[in-house]
């Protein structure tokens, strides 16, 4: 099950492998700290994109990813085609985007609580994932533009044909 999984993962286009890669370091991001210090009363603190304010914005930033991941690991391990090939450029791209403002609004927030309390600093979890979100949503319009271009070649190729 493993090995045929394998082969087809890496028989994927370099344009795949690094949205889908960006996909899973943004899903990973989400469980390494976004904010870390002191309060007022001296405890050190340290939260995740599941924790603090910030908690549901970083629960659905990971379910958004979760599901931008499994519309191509789900038909490669044999299963159902989830968006159909027409579709899945731009259901990858309305899924990075949502999941790129809503890592911009999670990082509004920590910024708001870290100039509100001198203690309280950015840690590289949010920044990681703003990053893979942006590469994911540049390799999602690139494979939109790709996938727009073919199109417009094919057409050509059929009006020279006849």
């Amino acid at each position: 099950m493993a090995q045929p999984f394998l082969k087809t993962l890496l028989h994927l286009p370099l344009e795949e492998k690094i949205y889908n890669g960006a996909v899973i370091v943004g899903c990973t991001s989400v469980f390494f700290p976004w904010i870390s210090g002191q309060w007022l009363g001296g405890s050190e603190v340290q939260y995740s994109g599941f924790g603090f304010y910030t908690g549901l914005i970083g629960t659905a930033i990971f379910l958004i990813q979760i599901a931008a991941l499994l519309i191509t690991i789900i038909p490669l391990t044999g299963g159902p085609i989830l968006v159909p090939k027409q579709r899945k450029q731009i259901v990858r791209i309305v899924l990075s985007s949502v999941a790129a403002v809503l890592t911009l609004c999670a990082l509004s927030v920590l910024l708001n609580v870290t100039l509100e309390f001198s203690r309280m600093e950015l840690r590289f979890g949010i920044l990681l994932n703003l990053i893979a979100n942006g590469v994911a949503l540049l390799y999602a319009g690139l494979g939109l533009q790709e996938e727009n271009r073919r199109e417009v070649q094919e057409l050509f190729h059929q009006l020279r044909d006849e």
